[in-house]
């Protein structure tokens, strides 16, 4: 499954950006932000960047981001489905449309789920992925009861064929990001990854590849809460080696959707 071997890439195709949200968002602090793949193709061609893992809002219009993709998207788009564990229509939706989707998205802090990822409630989509080889990404932040980066990191070693993408670098503030990969490197995970999106403080970045490699972290912006140029700027500062800019911006994403250099 090298969804990226069948993709045509346009633009910089050494850039894809790993965390982008469309749609409108219900969410309170951001219900004036609003998107769509047409804004989304010329945002990314702005930014030269060739591509995009596209998640739906927490209004999780999950169809219809996969119809937009179908008609407007014009870049390497690799679709990851936000999955409200409460929804019983959600593992159909998943089953009918598994050949179209790229990989998951679990945000148990918005969804409300005490314990996170490895709650019980989300035992059908960790398996759905195990079975279909499909990679997850998962959302930390700054609730710890609910979306601590302990709870993806023990979901990881629970389904060790499952590829985990942990978000925001482990959390929404600097001692969180720097505690994340210290972990990982304890436990010796080969099957999980850090997305850099969000990540304000540009100094804990580097900490991590210092702590764990280039290799274990990814690309990602957050967009529309945090503009994919900030997240550029957070990398290019920190004066890293082509090879390790390669990994990050790119090579870290293609291994971990198609399940390379890991098992």
């Amino acid at each position: 499954m090298d969804r990226f071997k069948n993709k045509k890439f346009v633009g910089n195709s050494e850039i894809i950006d790993a965390h982008i949200h469309v749609g409108q968002w219900e969410y309170k602090y951001y219900s004036s932000l609003n998107s769509n793949v047409s804004a989304i193709n010329d945002l990314l061609d702005d930014c030269n960047i060739g591509g995009a893992v596209l998640m739906p809002t927490d209004m999780r219009n999950n169809l219809e981001l996969l119809e937009d993709i179908r008609i407007n998207g014009n870049k390497s788009y690799f679709y990851f489905a936000w999955m409200d564990p409460r929804d019983k229509t959600s593992i159909k939706f998943l089953n009918e449309n598994a050949g179209r989707i790229d990989g998951l998205k679990f945000h148990s802090g918005i969804d409300q789920v005490e314990g996170g990822v490895m709650q019980d409630i989300y035992q059908p989509y960790l398996e759905f992925a195990e079975e279909n080889e499909k990679p997850v990404i998962v959302h930390c932040g700054r609730w710890q009861e609910m979306s601590s980066y302990r709870f993806g990191l023990d979901a990881a070693e629970k389904y060790p064929t499952v590829r985990f993408i942990l978000a925001h670098l482990g959390g929404d503030f600097e001692g969180l990001k720097i505690e994340a990969p210290l972990e990982l490197k304890e436990r010796l995970l080969k099957n999980v990854w850090f997305d850099i999106s969000a990540t304000r403080e540009f100094w804990t970045i580097k900490m991590a590849v210092d702590q764990i490699g280039a290799e274990k972290l990814i690309f990602g912006s957050d967009f529309p809460v945090m503009h994919p140029l900030m997240s550029l700027e957070s990398v290019n500062v920190l004066n890293l080696t082509d090879d390790d800019l390669e990994r990050i911006f790119y090579k870290n994403l293609k291994d971990c959707i198609c399940g390379e250099n890991f098992k």
